[in-house]
């Protein structure tokens, strides 16, 4: 079967890269062929949709602005060999479409195929909402389903929420990826809607290993640090810890401030050396949903800080909670703003592998029948 995939892949984000490479690479593993969708929508954010910032909020985004300025100058060579090595494991791993220029060159590609998948990762956000996220045009004829995608937020604006209720009501099968947000979009329509696991988690360490072709490296123990944040309190927390046990830090850096943060900084870091710091880490710190995600994959000790303060509109920590509480791992989550963290208690591995292969089974035996009834 011929599946078209409309996800993100473009961003250089690790977990948007390794969302779309997981999904491909699961369908192409069951004998589909599987190409990414090649467009950018012109315009994803949607107009006079944006969350109320707070005083504090204004003023650290100034803050961080300065820093990724200054980061951009000081950085320069390593933030572009960075670029080329996400283009290039994109070129290596990922099959993609002839590129859709505009909505009558998306219709034709989209027709092209015999079903076509909506998901991973949050194109399903409703502060940018788009009907190509959807492939939500009349004239597409192929049918539809999704995987994953996430909403990520609480819906409260009434209009938007009528946009996802007819955005939606051709799919043939829906899933998302957290489970707040299936009941919600359950309600919505009326429909069962699955709550399925991240692509990521359909493949094992040892597929990740192959595809990714990582290997073992005597190195001394360290902790890797990922925060897509720049939380003060976080960071503070980070340091501690290492400097308690005596560790090096790893820091992937995400925001200006990690540039400057005390570590070895991984400022050129492409795919394959993000999985490949957080599998040979002896500890992970992050605020990261995919970083936690493989944490989990190669069982690391970690700690996830809440990513968003909890009154902030904007904020997605439900996709944290709900990843925590799926795999009994509340001990692992630290609520936004902590100081300070320790790993007295080691996570039970044991069970939580059990847990995760009931998650995962259900998730593929909802897009195996999905695939096929479509």
């Amino acid at each position: 079967m011929r599946i078209g995939i409309i996800t993100w892949f473009y961003y250089e984000n690790y977990g948007t890269r390794l969302q779309a490479l997981a999904l491909q690479h699961y369908l192409r593993d069951l004998g589909h062929t599987a190409e990414l969708i090649n467009f950018v929508p012109p315009e994803s954010r949607v107009k006079g949709y944006r969350p109320r910032q707070k005083l504090s909020e204004k003023i650290d985004s100034r803050i961080l602005r300065r820093y990724r300025q200054k980061a951009a100058r000081d950085f320069t060579a390593q933030i572009r060999e960075k670029s080329e090595k996400l283009d290039a494991s994109l070129r290596r791993l990922c099959l993609l479409s002839e590129p859709a220029e505009d909505d009558e060159s998306f219709i034709r590609i989209c027709n092209s195929y015999d079903l076509l998948i909506c998901g991973s990762d949050q194109i399903w956000n409703p502060y940018w909402f788009h009907r190509y996220y959807y492939a939500d045009f009349p004239e597409i004829l192929t049918p539809k389903i999704s995987y994953s995608p996430s909403i990520g937020i609480d819906v409260t604006d009434a209009a938007q929420a009528d946009r996802i209720r007819e955005a939606v009501g051709k799919f043939a099968a829906l899933s998302v990826r957290e489970k707040g947000s299936a009941d919600w979009l359950s309600s919505l329509t009326g429909r069962p809607v699955a709550c399925t696991a991240d692509p990521v988690l359909l493949l094992r360490a040892s597929e990740w290993d192959a595809l990714l072709k990582l290997e073992d490296t005597a190195e001394e123990p360290y902790a890797a640090v990922y925060f897509l944040s720049d939380s003060r309190r976080h960071w503070r927390a980070a340091e501690k810890f290492c400097t308690g046990k005596g560790l090096k830090a790893v820091v992937i850096p995400a925001q200006g401030r990690s540039y400057y943060e005390r570590g070895t900084i991984a400022a050129d870091a492409g795919v394959e050396d993000f999985v490949r710091i957080l599998r040979n880490a002896e500890y992970v710190i992050t605020d990261s949903y995919h970083a936690s995600l493989f944490s989990v994959i190669y069982e690391k000790q970690f700690r996830v800080f809440e990513r968003f303060r909890p009154d902030s509109e904007s904020s997605q920590n439900r996709r944290i909670d709900d990843f925590a509480e799926m795999l009994g791992l509340q001990s692992c989550l630290l609520r936004y703003g902590t100081d300070s963290l320790d790993f007295a208690e080691p996570i039970p591995y044991g069970k939580v592998r059990a847990l995760k292969r009931a998650g995962i089974e259900e998730s593929v035996q909802y897009l195996q029948k999905a695939v096929q009834c479509r």
